[in-house]
């Protein structure tokens, strides 16, 4: 006889000195049911249906011919049925004692159908249904991140039923099976099988159904297989399994170089069982019945007294024959709720602890011992408690992974859809910008504006903030060194200008414009540092204003010059309209008109939409750039548009006059400033338009100090060098000579 088959007799033996115990002891007892003496028939079902049916209408007729409706007993009357432990022999035997009326308890059928009250009205558990074991076997799975396993079931109802359940639990809770094998009740396809276990990549075997066929199944499979460390493990799980009790309710087995066999079983007792935990409910029981009443009621009395037995079955036996015994004295008794936790659920069924239950192999003997438990009332981060430092692992001091494939590390998510099965993916990098900082994550997070992802994309850091500053960029200090440069000439020259204040060439073309001119180009060149630097809302409200109202004054400027000559032909006969023009009437006014539009551009825009200080996050992937936000792309063009008409008035002006006679005639040289100055800013647009961030600022500086040195060297450096180089030129001689020329 197999070892599984042995094991599955003594455990039936155990059922039966448990249930003859009880029944002694009631008959001993006269205080229990006086006058009444409790006897028993016993049939072995042999696990098979057809089996339980024949002697449940042998039990109903008589011990000869079977005769439905029809009892040959002469003395002693049939009160109810106990068993039996499966729910496909549960089932069959409840069909038909529910036409008679006779109450069955079962200790150990979890069928989910039992709970129809309707279709079982008599039928009784002292165990819960089986949906209620799926619940810890999905919560230690996900505890340990197993999402790839395997199930071995027997072919029958019990096992078909309990392996479409529990593979809708595990599809609901994102694990996936990579086999299913059947093992038949007979004939065993153990080659084929086998075969199926060596090739598979789970770690981890579910098993359900009749566990003395599955038993005896893998003993078989373990001397068929051709992998000797498989082998030799299976075998060793195997014999494990043999060696205590399961309680039919299904566990789970290492797979593969795993010596753990770690059970997820369901034992009729808590961590502190009760003496005799009552399963039964009648009709008047109304109220709620806690742990504590129920306690208070299976041991009134002594009404029994035996301990609570090793064999999870063994107790359950004993805890039914008492629920035969309450029905029998027809005891009404008042539950008062003593505790937090039902003793029974919605379905009327007795609710308990789950033992998580490691089972250890060493050479001479093996253990089992509980590492963990479930508790199905606790909230749902409390239910499952492990001690994973008393797990012993067969290969490792770490759990086994039984993944599909390798987990997705941070920086990286699932990509779905690459296969059949939900937990077999492909992992793809996280975009730029999008980061993943957990294993497995199914979708990367994009990191806040002010942030990027790093290298490795499994952080956000934050993004370098760039302007253009005086200390990291080259170009800020070129700009600096060059207008600092540019205004001391434009000092220099403008001190030679008042050194040389009597002398013709100044006095020529009006030399309080050549001042105005010269104080201008050197505001300019000073303006150029409100543009470098971390801009701020009050540089921002004033790089562009004052650099528009400091131009246009200086164009101004050259505009009077140019007007000047022009005047200066216009009026050479006595009483002409051009007379009252000359001197500085003319000058003054076309400065005030041409400077005060421009001022009022820019109080228009300060008052409507000024500029302000803004973090741009989206031109670049990386960096932040600090930059000024112009408010109004249309106050912002219009100043550059005024400027840019003025210039233009200026140039064809001057472009008129130039050949007019005159000893000194600055207006060749303001017509090709001006060519300068427009040229410069109408090449600046397209570069402008074109750059982002800090750029944008360079080439606005860039722009602002190339039209001031043209204008600087345009117009006065001819004017130095005849001052300094040439001064013989610098007397009416010279100039009168010049013109003679």
């Amino acid at each position: 006889m197999g070892q599984s088959k042995l094991r599955e007799k003594v455990e039936g033996l155990f059922h039966f000195l448990a249930f003859h115990f009880a029944i002694n002891r009631i008959n001993e007892n006269p205080d229990i049911l006086p006058n009444i003496t409790l006897g028993y028939h016993v049939s072995d079902s042999c696990s098979c249906p057809h089996v339980a049916v024949i002697y449940t209408l042998h039990i109903l007729s008589g011990p000869q011919t079977i005769i439905p409706n029809y009892s040959c007993f002469r003395k002693g009357r049939l009160v109810g049925f106990i068993g039996d432990n499966h729910s496909v022999i549960t089932i069959p035997m409840a069909e038909i004692l529910g036409i008679y009326g006779y109450p069955q308890i079962s200790y150990g059928a979890t069928d989910y159908s039992l709970t129809n009250r309707h279709l079982y009205p008599y039928v009784f558990r002292m165990v819960e249904n089986e949906h209620a074991y799926y619940a810890p076997v999905i919560k230690l799975l996900k505890y340990f991140g197993w999402t790839w396993v395997g199930i071995i079931s027997s072919d029958d109802e019990a096992g078909e039923k309990e392996t479409e359940l529990m593979m809708k639990y595990l599809k609901k809770n994102g694990i996936c099976v990579e086999f299913i094998i059947t093992v038949p009740l007979k004939n065993f396809r153990v080659i084929e099988d086998a075969s199926v276990l060596e090739k598979s990549f789970s770690k981890i075997v579910l098993v359900y159904g009749m566990e003395a066929y599955i038993l005896h199944f893998l003993n078989n499979a373990a001397l068929s297989l051709t992998n000797k460390t498989y082998k030799e493990h299976l075998f060793d799980d195997t014999e494990k399994l043999s060696s205590y009790d399961t309680s039919g309710n299904g566990y789970i087995v290492g797979n593969g170089d795993i010596k753990e066999t770690l059970t997820a079983m369901a034992h009729a007792r808590s961590s502190q069982p009760p003496a005799c935990p009552m399963c039964f409910t009648s009709p008047s029981m109304s109220e709620p019945v806690t742990r504590g009443s129920a306690e208070q009621l299976a041991l009134r009395k002594d009404s029994v007294n035996a301990k609570p037995a090793e064999e999870g079955g063994c107790h359950c036996v004993l805890s039914a024959f008492s629920m035969i015994y309450h029905q029998l004295k027809s005891i009404t008794h008042s539950f008062e709720p003593s505790g937090p936790m039902p003793l029974f659920n919605e379905d009327r069924e007795f609710v308990y602890h789950y033992r998580i239950t490691n089972s250890v192999a060493k050479e001479d003997s093996s253990s089992v011992n509980t590492v963990g438990i479930f508790t199905p009332w606790a909230s749902e981060d409390q239910q499952l408690q492990i001690n994973t430092s008393d797990i012993t692992w067969r290969s490792s001091s770490k759990p086994p992974v039984s993944l599909c494939n390798d987990p997705c590390l941070p920086g990286s998510r699932k990509m779905p859809g690459s296969s059949l099965h939900i937990c077999c993916y492909e992992c793809v990098p996280c975009p730029d910008g999008h980061i993943s900082n957990t294993t497995d994550s199914e979708n990367c997070m994009k990191c806040r504006d002010e942030e990027w992802s790093n290298k490795k994309k499994d952080r956000c850091v934050p993004k370098l903030v760039v302007f253009l500053s005086y200390t990291e960029d080259t170009i800020a200090a070129v700009y600096s060194s060059g207008s600092i440069l540019g205004c001391l000439l434009t000092c220099l020259i403008l001190g030679i200008f008042m050194h040389y204040k009597d002398t013709p060439i100044v006095k020529a073309n009006n030399r309080n414009l050549s001042y105005l001119l010269l104080v201008s180009i050197m505001l300019s060149f000073l303006c150029v540092f409100l543009f470098l630097g971390r801009p701020s809302d009050v540089t921002c409200r004033l790089r562009v204003t004052i650099f528009g109202v400091i131009f246009s004054v200086a164009i101004s400027s050259l505009l009077a010059k140019s007007l000047i000559v022009c005047v200066a032909f216009k009026s050479t006969k006595p009483g002409n309209f051009w007379n009252k023009w000359m001197g500085t009437k003319l000058s003054n006014s076309v400065i005030y008109v041409c400077s005060i539009v421009q001022i009022q551009i820019c109080v228009i825009w300060l008052s409507t939409c000024p500029p302000f200080q803004e973090e741009d996050t989206h031109s670049f992937q990386d960096i932040i750039v600090i930059q000024c936000n112009e408010g109004s792309a249309i106050a912002f063009y219009s100043v550059l548009g005024y400027l840019g008409i003025l210039a233009s008035v200026s140039f064809i002006i001057a472009f008129l006059a130039r050949t007019l006679p005159d000893s000194f005639n600055e207006a060749k040289y303001i017509t090709f400033s001006m060519l300068v100055f427009c040229s410069v800013w109408i090449a600046m647009i397209p570069a402008y338009l074109s750059t982002k961030g800090k750029y944008m600022v360079a080439v606005q500086v860039f722009a602002i100090m190339t039209s001031s040195v043209g204008l600087l060297g345009c117009i006065f450096f001819p004017k130095c060098y005849i001052i300094l180089c040439r001064p013989e030129l610098n007397t009416k001689i010279g100039l009168l000579e010049n013109k003679a020329r």
